[in-house]
């Protein structure tokens, strides 16, 4: 009698004892069946030959305990049942971690969006601020807030003394406090909004 003539019992045999041809011979025996059984449940050629794979594997891992197996047909049904179902269970856990990343990222480019509104409206009102400074506190206050500079050079630049200098910084900053606390309650609003 040829192998490809053995029954699977008798092919389970050789298997616990090693037998590659045997193992060979009882995988393509019934991969397509474990295959067509398993692309039903999945709608996957992929995942069906993945189960294919893990459930032969299986089989060649178990060694000696092979030939425990009683029915063999019974046994393939429940395994690569059980392994499809495994499967089905990632697709389900990739489909929500997807899903959760989209979502994260979405609320992330809202919350950006929504953080670029209230620093372009803060920007502007202290542009607004700013643009009412008479002219020497405003020309101090851009010298060393936005142009870095430090007093020193800003007296000597606009050919003032350094007392005058931290006089007009000093005023200017307190003028754009008062300037800015007037909108302070629309700003600690935006704030709060954005985080919940």
């Amino acid at each position: 009698m040829s192998i490809k003539e053995a029954s699977n019992e008798q092919l389970l045999l050789k298997i616990a004892y090693g037998d590659e041809l045997a193992f060979t011979t009882l995988y393509y025996r019934h991969r397509r069946k474990i295959f067509t059984f398993c692309y039903y449940i999945l709608q996957s050629e992929q995942y069906a030959e993945e189960v294919v794979q893990d459930v032969m594997l299986k089989l060649w891992v178990m060694g000696e305990k092979a030939c425990e197996i009683k029915n063999f047909d019974s046994w393939l049904r429940q395994v690569s049942k059980n392994r499809a179902i495994d499967l089905l269970r990632k697709q389900e856990a990739d489909s929500i971690h997807t899903e959760n990343i989209r979502r994260i990222n979405s609320g992330d480019s809202f919350n950006n969006t929504e953080e670029e509104v209230l620093m372009r409206d803060a920007r502007r009102l202290l542009e607004e601020g700013i643009a009412s400074l008479p002219e020497q506190q405003r020309k101090v206050y851009i010298c060393v807030e936005k142009e870095g500079l430090n007093v020193n050079e800003v007296a000597k630049l606009l050919n003032i003394q350094v007392s005058t200098t931290h006089s007009h910084l000093k005023l200017a900053r307190k003028a754009l406090k008062i300037h800015l606390s007037k909108y302070f309650d629309l700003i600690i609003v935006g704030l709060l909004l954005k985080f919940f």
